[in-house]
């Protein structure tokens, strides 16, 4: 029995949310697609977002090896698209959001700063949530218009550039004597160490493991699901126990991850620089995805 798991993004960002899902259910086969041909996906129209997600979803439907859940690690795509993606698909679909409801409901918490690209921080959807949780807490965004493509560029002869931003980004957090940082962008995760360095005192937040939490609660529904019933996509029914327990999970052998991308093989070295754990990707690192994708 295996369990096969999307992971979408535009470019690398979404691999923080790889390495968390990796860190806690490495049993899960990760499938990762960047879509490094039309990223970033920020300064792309609704109308073009909904339909290339939409397309993804057909190709990962299509796909030989069934994919058992998707999760969309991108915070532009879950806000334009998410809801697209789950008509043309009969799986669990994932989305993410900005961690700031962890950081404006802690009542220790009076300064809050938001660090997203320049559309997240003019975003309809990042306004209603702090509407919704901000009360009398104090919250300055903070927009960075290079951070993810640095990132989504990044090896080890380009992390000057990522440590002059970073220190830019972490002085305006200082002056502005935040008690938080919210990091906005699910590429922001991926250089967290560099953040918390230069931020001592300041907690960071960022949406990894809220998201990982989802998708094993997802993942746990349809396998209670189908212990009682037939037709189990896992292959087998499972003894499920809790969730908390993960009897089904625990049983099964190690996974793989494995890369892919709409773009070049300079994207998938950007995306392999950013995998924590390169002794599980497998062979298929450097297929590119959008030769055989029908879009």
């Amino acid at each position: 029995m295996t369990i096969n798991v999307a992971i979408i993004d535009s470019g690398a960002g979404g691999l923080s949310i790889l390495n968390a899902i990796r860190n806690q259910m490495p049993q899960l086969n990760l499938y990762y697609y960047a879509d490094s041909k039309y990223a970033p996906y920020g300064d792309k129209p609704s109308s073009f977002l909904q339909s290339r997600i939409r397309n993804i979803g057909v190709y990962l439907s299509s796909l030989e090896t069934p994919i058992h859940a998707i999760v969309v690690a991108c915070n532009t795509a879950t806000v334009e698209a998410i809801d697209v993606l789950r008509e043309v698909v009969s799986i669990p679909v994932i989305g993410v959001e900005p961690a700031v409801k962890p950081a404006l409901i802690d009542p220790l918490v009076n300064r809050v700063s938001v660090l997203a690209t320049p559309v997240t921080t003019q975003s309809e959807r990042l306004q209603e949530l702090l509407s919704l949780w901000k009360e009398d807490k104090h919250v300055d965004l903070i927009a960075s218009d290079s951070l993810a493509q640095l990132i989504d560029n990044a090896d080890l002869s380009s992390e000057g550039a990522l440590s002059l931003e970073v220190a830019r980004i972490c002085d305006k957090v200082q002056m502005l004597r935040s008690d938080v940082l919210v990091l906005a962008c699910t590429h922001y995760p991926l250089v967290k160490r560099m953040f918390e360095e230069r931020l001592l005192g300041v907690a960071i937040l960022e949406p990894s493991m809220g998201v990982t939490d989802q998708l094993l609660w997802r993942l746990h529904e349809v396998a209670s699901a189908n212990h009682i019933s037939t037709g189990n996509p896992f292959g087998q029914k499972v003894d499920c126990g809790s969730k908390e327990e993960c009897c089904w999970l625990r049983e099964m052998p190690l996974g793989r991850v494995t890369l892919h991308s709409s773009g070049s093989e300079t994207s998938l070295g950007s995306l392999r620089y950013w995998c924590e754990d390169k002794s599980a990707i497998s062979g298929k690192t450097y297929l590119s995805f959008h030769d055989t994708a029908p879009f």
